[in-house]
């Protein structure tokens, strides 16, 4: 029998899978949750960034691991476009490539490590809430890839007071 009606877990189970993703900086490893906020907000819930729900100390370790992991793959990423700007055809990129490889593994041996997933979204009073996160690197990667923020502003926002 089909599942029909989608649940919190659901939209957490998506964005952990994201966020461990290999492939964490493409727009596809996030379709999933934007799948699931949008059919959220069909069903009539309201969709808020930040509010009053935070995170535990536990919740805030998987984080900072996170966090590492995906600055070491942004900071390597940007590394290869400066040296293929500065260095044009004599630019060696691959060196970097072993800290984008070595990011990509850590976070997918977070998602090992923690089968349960952390739980990125509450559902309260008829509202999904995005939890607040100390970690500015963390929750700008959530709001602008889960289709909370979008540069052409395509989903409508709410923000709780």
């Amino acid at each position: 029998m089909k599942k029909n009606k989608i649940t919190i877990d659901d939209l957490n189970f998506a964005t952990w899978l994201a966020i461990t993703s290999e492939e964490f900086n493409s727009h596809e490893a996030y379709a999933a949750v934007v799948d699931y906020l949008d059919k959220f907000r069909a069903s009539g819930y309201r969709v808020y960034m930040s509010g009053t729900h935070r995170y535990n100390d536990s919740e805030l370790r998987i984080i900072e691991r996170i966090v590492a992991w995906t600055a070491q793959i942004i900071y390597a990423e940007d590394l290869i476009q400066k040296e293929l700007q500065i260095m044009g055809e004599d630019a060696d990129p691959s060196i970097y490539a072993h800290q984008i490889k070595d990011g990509r593994k850590g976070l997918l041996k977070c998602r090992k490590q923690f089968p349960d997933f952390l739980k990125c979204f509450i559902e309260e009073d008829g509202a999904i809430y995005l939890r607040t996160s100390p970690y500015f690197i963390f929750e700008e990667r959530l709001m602008y890839r889960t289709g909370l923020l979008l540069p052409d502003m395509e989903h409508s926002l709410e923000m709780a007071g």
